[in-house]
């Protein structure tokens, strides 16, 4: 597991991507990641793991969410996971953006937990949009727990909301989140933010899946690498919290704000989940 770990971290940035500076629109890459859990009753299960696609911004589009979506179901996943900021959440977003989303949803189950993005730009009408995302068929975990049955295979799925939500009287709900899930099977939660790991250490998951950061995006030059990854202690790739318990943080889609990804490709992950 070790070497795994190492592979996670040091290589999150394969050397033909480490020293350019990559446009936003170029083809997302796939991080190909193993991980291993205790108890988990199959191996070879795949996620596809998906995040801060931004949709709204220059060039984040529904074109370009169509070709996202060819990419991810020509991997032949097993579920997809999208951890939150779907949307850009600055006033470019337009609900007929999503309509390829559909595509998605028919050919493979697909679980979403709203990010900053969400929060921020619906704020009190989060509950209608995410209405809407289970009308194109996304099954939102918005502090809910699922069990996932797939013949041999089963675990539960948390999701948290974000912590954004405090300022609209919508706070993740970490005990309403777990209430629900068998504590025989094991346990992956899908968080937004990786800093609120920190936060449910009480709880009882065995990997999260998270984003936010997005590889640093602009930000691993370093003055500013230092200050994000310290002050939020995981920043991307394969992390161990603590003994047999992992993160796991994708670079994301898209970009904010700047249409430029320095030291940080753009990418999508899929995680083949490994028994022990």
């Amino acid at each position: 597991m070790e070497e795994q770990l190492k592979k996670g971290v040091v290589n999150s940035y394969q050397k033909r991507d480490r020293w350019f500076l990559t446009p936003w629109n170029h083809y997302t890459k796939v991080k190909e990641v193993e991980i291993e859990l205790k108890n988990f009753s199959i191996d070879g299960y795949k996620i596809i793991h998906l995040c801060d696609i931004h949709l709204g911004y220059k060039g984040l589009d529904e074109s370009y969410l169509k070709k996202l979506v060819k990419q991810v179901l020509e991997l032949n996943a097993n579920i997809c996971c999208i951890t939150g900021d779907l949307i850009s959440g600055h006033n470019l977003f337009f609900k007929e953006m999503l309509s390829p989303i559909k595509e998605l949803t028919s050919k493979i189950d697909t679980y979403f937990v709203v990010g900053n993005h969400e929060m921020g730009y619906f704020a009190y009408k989060i509950y209608p949009f995410l209405e809407y995302l289970e009308e194109l068929g996304v099954k939102v975990l918005f502090n809910q727990s699922v069990l996932i049955k797939e013949g041999d295979v089963a675990f539960n799925l948390v999701g948290l909301s974000d912590f954004v939500g405090v300022y609209y009287e919508i706070a993740p709900q970490p005990t309403k989140a777990f209430s629900k899930i068998d504590p025989n099977l094991p346990t992956i939660l899908l968080i937004h933010r990786p800093s609120w790991v920190n936060r449910i250490l009480d709880f009882p998951f065995d990997l999260a899946l998270a984003g936010h950061h997005h590889g640093g995006q602009l930000t691993k030059i370093p003055l500013f690498f230092h200050r994000i990854k310290y002050k939020n202690r995981f920043l991307t790739a394969l992390n161990e919290i603590e003994e047999g318990r992992y993160i796991y943080i994708c670079n994301g889609v898209g970009y904010s704000r700047f249409p430029l990804r320095l030291f940080a490709p753009s990418q999508m992950s899929l995680i083949t989940i490994r028994g022990r």
